[in-house]
């Protein structure tokens, strides 16, 4: 391996680590900047993508919050269901965040065809329902 390829996996997994310690901590502005920093190296690194979507939507950035599940859709394998169902949840609580509700149970009820057993999108799906048809309120 070159030189400056060993750097860069090393600065990569030291940054990973400082977002990971940022994230544990709910330190959401700090998390940003390293996954920001990550995903500038590897823009379809899934996990910095995945985690983009939650960092953003704690930072009540829910189109920022589209744009990274939309990235992070992008990035996944298509055999990768669980993790590509857990981006779909969280779309859907993004996008429920607009007040676009029918795309927001479209992406709820996709999330559970990939996995059944979600629980927070059932839960997130019926939360929906029970509020009436997406084209009210």
């Amino acid at each position: 391996m070159n030189n400056w390829a060993a750097d860069l996996l090393a600065n990569t997994d030291a940054l990973r680590g400082e977002a990971k310690t940022h994230l544990q901590a709910q330190r959401w502005a700090d998390a940003a900047e390293c996954l920001q920093m990550l995903a500038a190296i590897d823009p379809l690194d899934a996990w910095v993508r995945q985690w983009q979507v939650i960092v953003a939507i704690a930072q009540d950035q829910p189109e920022a919050a589209v744009q990274a599940a939309q990235a992070a859709l992008h990035a996944l394998p298509p055999g990768e269901h669980t993790a590509r169902a857990d981006v779909l949840f969280n779309l859907g609580q993004a996008l429920t965040l607009l007040g676009r509700r029918a795309e927001a149970l479209v992406a709820l009820d996709q999330a559970l065809v990939l996995n059944p057993a979600l629980a927070c999108a059932q839960q997130a799906r019926n939360r929906l329902l029970a509020a009436g048809p997406p084209g009210q309120h």
